[in-house]
């Protein structure tokens, strides 16, 4: 098990992020909000500067992005539900990132109850919790800030 410590200096060494978007879906002829996305993101390690060191360094990045999902977003709880989608095998480029390559995870939030139950005002607050485990794991909220 990875120590509070241990991601921290995953996340800075990686330069991990997060950023939290609306889940719309089409439902009854209608685009409603019924969750939230959180998309995670992990630089390659600084070694890795070319497509073969990537290539390698791939599946030891995806897996501690799953292992950060499954310690941070609860397999249980009372009225929500998260799903993380596998890393996929292709590098996210974002302009917060002066578009260095990353890996993305993301993991949908919805009501337990209902997969199509409106999101209401305040289920935005109830993601507070997440958030300040992520900072406290050493991930910034959308990007590290500029490359100096």
């Amino acid at each position: 098990m990875t120590s509070d410590r241990e991601w921290q200096e995953w996340a800075r060494t990686h330069r991990a992020c997060w950023e939290v978007q609306p889940l719309v879906e089409q439902h009854e002829g209608a685009r409603m909000q019924v969750g939230f996305e959180f998309n995670v993101f992990a630089q390659f390690p600084p070694a890795a500067t070319g497509p073969d060191e990537r290539r390698k360094a791939f599946p030891e990045v995806a897996a501690k992005l799953e292992e950060l999902a499954a310690a941070v977003f609860p397999a249980e709880a009372a009225v929500a539900r998260f799903e993380a989608d596998p890393v996929q095998a292709a590098v996210r480029l974002r302009a917060e990132t002066e578009f260095a390559p990353e890996l993305q995870l993301t993991v949908r939030v919805f009501h337990k109850a209902d997969y199509f139950l409106r999101i209401e005002e305040g289920d935005r607050k109830r993601l507070q919790p997440l958030e300040d485990r992520l900072k406290a794991l050493g991930l910034k909220a959308k990007a590290w800030g500029r490359v100096s």
